[in-house]
């Protein structure tokens, strides 16, 4: 009788924070940043790429925390917060005293990165925000959010093809006919673009669809009713030409940080946007300039949104 063979042993749970950039033995900033999973974390090495050598860089993935990965699933409970997701992370994150601090985030991210910006246990600096939709009523909360099919198909497809090194054009029309017509459209798009191979299934991409729909609902849920309170810090939005909502201009930052707002454009999509080198080389400024700017006082400047066509 052949021996039983040993089982593969456990893949390591990933880690909820990684060091990018340790900024030396003496950094004289920390740029601590939240990725909520979707993408490929590695996009952040163009910003570590970009900082000064004595600048830290520490990046929280939300994804490496099971009950938020679980929580996709649409038969999943969710049984989290906002302000007890931040609590994770901000425990998980490399504590340098003295060394001031940028917050950054990308999509939720730079929701959690809010809570972590308004949480008083250590001070920070600035907050930048990479295409993140602000947590305000007249964007709604639960399920609620997830009714505009058109809308939804689009973001769908955009990441779809982000995550093939691709990007989808805003002249490809997913708007009319019924869900499944639409993904058909955008199924065949794929096939002829070489994003989808010709033999894809149809059900193959609607189960993709409804797991993608799922982190939606999942990041809907956990803030819904969440009403935080405005920020007493710096926070700039940086938004690419394709963002989530092109037609609302600051994703709704204004009403919770006030005067102390700016927004910037950038090259790019919602998911696109972190390979950009441009996008990197803007935020790396920004946080150089957050950080000069906090002792100096000096208000920043809105710029315009770079065009959407």
């Amino acid at each position: 009788m052949s021996p039983v063979p040993d089982r593969p042993p456990r893949r390591p749970a990933p880690a909820l924070v990684t060091t990018l950039a340790d900024g030396g033995p003496a950094p004289r900033l920390q740029v601590h940043a939240v990725h909520p999973g979707a993408m490929p974390v590695t996009g952040w090495h163009g910003l570590a790429a970009e900082l000064p050598g004595d600048v830290a860089l520490d990046v929280a993935v939300l994804d490496a925390i099971p009950e938020y990965l679980h929580a996709a699933d649409p038969a999943g409970r969710v049984d989290l917060d906002l302000p007890g997701l931040a609590a994770r992370v901000a425990a998980a994150l490399p504590d340098r005293p003295g060394v001031p601090t940028v917050l950054a985030g990308w999509s939720f991210g730079g929701v959690l990165a809010y809570q972590l910006a308004v949480t008083a246990e250590r001070r920070r600096a600035a907050l930048v925000l990479l295409d993140s939709i602000a947590p305000v009523p007249r964007f709604g909360d639960a399920e609620r959010d997830l009714v505009d099919g058109d809308m939804l198909i689009r973001w769908f497809g955009m990441y779809l093809c982000a995550k093939r090194d691709a990007v989808l054009p805003a002249g490809v029309d997913l708007r009319a006919g019924s869900e499944p017509e639409r993904l058909r459209r955008l199924l065949r798009w794929c096939v002829g673009a070489g994003v989808l191979a010709p033999e894809t299934p149809e059900a193959g991409l609607l189960k993709l669809y409804r797991t993608f729909l799922g982190g939606l609902s999942r990041n809907n849920r956990i803030v819904a009713g969440y009403r935080p309170p405005p920020a007493e810090l710096p926070v700039t939005l940086l938004k690419p030409a394709g963002s989530l909502l092109p037609d609302h201009d600051a994703l709704g930052w204004p009403d919770l940080a006030g005067g102390r707002f700016a927004m910037h454009g950038c090259t790019g999509d919602h998911y696109t946007m972190l390979r950009e080198p441009s996008v990197w080389r803007s935020v790396a400024d920004l946080v150089m300039q957050h950080h000069f700017s906090r002792s100096e006082g000096t208000p920043l400047r809105r710029q315009a949104p770079a065009p959407t066509s």
